[in-house]
């Protein structure tokens, strides 16, 4: 099993898109070696069953993606979400601080 970018101390200091990266490479190197055996394959048998894994791994890599950009919208609608909100709750306490401005301000003109 090859390395990971994460082996020693000062490797796991590597961020998440060096690693992706590195695996992103990892799986590439494999797909380019099961093509170069299929290619070189005796029989069809052996042909074809080495192009279908091919295609189940770049199927799921693609299904990986789609999941991936699934989670990240869901993460952008949450944030829009929690901005509104953040936004309301910040219009109220404006809307309470004036409130108590003015009764101060009228405590003050009784006083």
């Amino acid at each position: 099993m090859p390395r990971t970018p994460c082996d020693t101390a000062d490797e796991r200091r590597l961020n998440l898109s060096d690693y992706a990266e590195w695996l992103r490479g990892l799986s590439e190197g494999l797909l380019d070696e099961i093509h170069r055996l299929a290619e070189e394959a005796d029989d069809e048998t052996s042909r074809e069953l080495l192009l279908k894994i091919t295609q189940l791994i770049s199927l799921n890599q693609s299904m990986v993606a789609l999941h991936l950009l699934s989670f990240r919208l869901h993460m952008k609608e949450n944030e829009a979400a929690i901005d509104r909100e953040l936004y309301e709750i910040s219009e109220y306490m404006a809307e309470i601080l004036s409130i108590h401005r003015r009764e101060a301000e009228s405590l003050r003109k009784i006083l």
